[in-house]
């Protein structure tokens, strides 16, 4: 028997008449027979749910440690599924994505043109069934001692805070009379979605009856065309592979004419464009801001992420949030038209004045690390690769660069900035008070 959602096919074998009948309107069925038909009545009602567009909010691509896809000369079926990452999405005990009330769906995604297969942990707790740890890293954990039978065909999965998802099941629902060129997971427990890719050099053995793979890097996305391997398809309304964008309300903050998707058969399709002008179209920047080039139209796009696929501009760095940073000697800030730019690396501030005073560089305000002069807010690289750190005021200087208020008073020593003076810190300003918006002092 096979459930059909969206392509998912669950498949389920003919329940075999034996043990006490039961009548059911006016149809015998044995007791197990009965089981097996609640099972795939519920199965399909749950991927009804969970893999409803609106039923989930967020995704996750993870880490896949391990996965072993078998079947043996007699005919009996394992899979095993080990994701381990510490980003991983956890469901709170008790919240609305606790899999012993919400559930808890495993999907498989083929590389070789095959079914995909579906499998639910169904909810409730007890043996079988859920119990959940509240502990330093909660946990929960779900056994069918009779799987593939029994309520479902997991026979055990372990979900751990922080830690690791792993599942065995008694049953692939994969073809495996040919090999399977990739398999994508997804497990969905609620409005959470955590995924994994196994495919390219990750895979040990891939022949007939047995699927190998081990170390996989989180893909690109959780959608069903990445863990398919399908290629981007622009305007099926997901954003996937290469595309930045699937249609207009997909691009960040929109504006019709200035900021959107580029329409579906144009040479860059399902990418964002602008230039800052109403009548024209022109670079492609999503997800990002514009820097407007002075004097005309155009623009230079600054990413303001680097959550797959995209990447940060330039030599801006990555952070794990996925948000993009100015390392040390790359700008921040561009003074003449009063516009920040890519956030300064932790570490660092936006202070030290370069490109003949126009804009900012991320610098070291104290003794950091330096390959040049602009790493350094003291503008002063020493030939230990350390900064040599600006002066506080009333330390004595011989110009303006070596106080940190930029300020050499007439007495020979460092003092509080005045009105205008360049700033990266509100100690510096003699009102006490640098803009963050002009990096100056405020008077």
């Amino acid at each position: 028997m096979t459930a059909t959602h969206r392509g998912l096919r669950v498949r389920q074998k003919h329940p075999r008449n034996r043990g006490l009948p039961l009548p059911l309107c006016g149809t015998i069925f044995t007791a197990e027979a009965m089981t097996r038909l609640a099972r795939i009545v519920l199965t399909a009602v749950a991927i009804l749910t969970l893999t409803s567009d609106a039923a989930w909010a967020l995704d996750r691509a993870i880490f896949g440690q391990k996965m072993i896809v078998k079947r043996s000369s007699s005919g009996k079926e394992k899979l095993i599924v080990f994701l381990k990452d510490q980003s991983l999405l956890f469901p709170a005990i008790g919240g609305a994505d606790d899999p012993s009330s919400a559930g808890m769906l495993i999907e498989l995604f083929p590389g070789n043109g095959g079914s995909t297969a579906s499998f639910l942990m169904p909810t409730g707790l007890g043996k079988p069934g859920w119990t959940t740890k509240d502990a330093n890293f909660d946990s929960y954990k779900f056994v069918n001692r009779d799987a593939p039978d029994g309520i479902s065909e997991i026979r055990v999965a372990l979900l751990r805070q922080g830690k690791l998802l792993k599942i065995v099941a008694k049953r692939t629902g994969l073809d495996l009379a040919t090999p399977q060129q990739s398999v994508g997971v997804r497990i969905t427990t609620g409005s959470l979605r955590n995924c994994a890719l196994f495919t390219g050099l990750t895979i040990q053995r891939d022949e007939p009856g047995l699927f190998k793979a081990r170390k996989a890097p989180p893909p690109l996305g959780c959608d069903t065309e990445t863990l398919l391997q399908l290629p981007p398809a622009c305007g099926d309304g997901i954003v996937n592979g290469s595309e930045e964008c699937d249609g207009p309300g997909t691009c960040t903050n929109p504006v019709p004419g200035i900021y959107e998707c580029t329409a579906v058969g144009a040479p860059d399709e399902c990418t964002c464009c602008s230039d800052n002008c109403p009548a024209q179209t022109g670079g492609c920047c999503q997800p990002s801001i514009i820097i407007p080039e002075a004097g005309s139209c155009g623009g230079t796009c600054i990413s303001t992420t680097c959550a797959p696929p995209f990447n940060c501009s330039g030599n801006a760095q990555c952070l794990p949030d996925e948000s993009c940073c100015s390392p040390a000697g790359e700008g921040c800030f561009i003074a003449t038209i009063m516009l920040p730019i890519t956030p300064c690396c932790p570490g660092t501030v936006c202070g030290a004045p370069f490109a003949g005073g126009l804009a900012f560089n991320c610098c070291h305000p104290g003794a950091g690390p330096c390959t040049s002069d602009a790493d350094c807010c003291s503008d002063a690289c020493g030939v230990d690769g350390t900064c040599d750190p600006c002066s506080e005021n009333g330390t004595a200087c011989t110009g303006d660069i070596e106080c940190c208020s930029r300020n050499c008073g007439a007495s020979g020593t460092c003092e509080c900035g005045g009105t205008g003076t360049r700033c990266f810190s509100s100690s510096h300003c003699c009102s006490g008070s640098c803009n963050p918006n002009t990096l100056a002092c405020d008077p």
